[in-house]
């Protein structure tokens, strides 16, 4: 099919969405405080609900490399960029 996702599951490429495999990437305990929100030039960008969770995160950073070399593939992500604000939800509607 032309419009399934690519390898590693994600949607679109350039400014890719993570969302479908974002669970897989933060795991399931950080996945309700936290999204992966694209992956664009090599940089994971995370969206954290708080500061406190970006602060965790910072010091998880190489966790989440390895997360995301098994998930997405190796050199995929070479480095993770954390953001705070409200999480957005990682379901697509239909």
């Amino acid at each position: 099919m032309g419009n399934s996702p690519p390898e590693g599951g994600l949607a679109r490429r350039g400014g890719r969405r993570v969302f479908p495999r974002g669970e897989e990437i933060v795991g399931a305990d950080l996945a309700r405080r936290c999204e992966p929100v694209r992956v664009a030039g090599g940089i994971l960008v995370i969206r954290a609900e708080s500061q406190v969770w970006a602060t965790q995160l910072h010091y998880l950073t190489p966790v989440l490399l390895r997360s995301a070399a098994q998930v997405l593939g190796p050199d995929t992500v070479r480095s993770v960029r954390l953001v705070v604000g409200p999480l957005q939800g990682t379901q697509e509607t239909p």
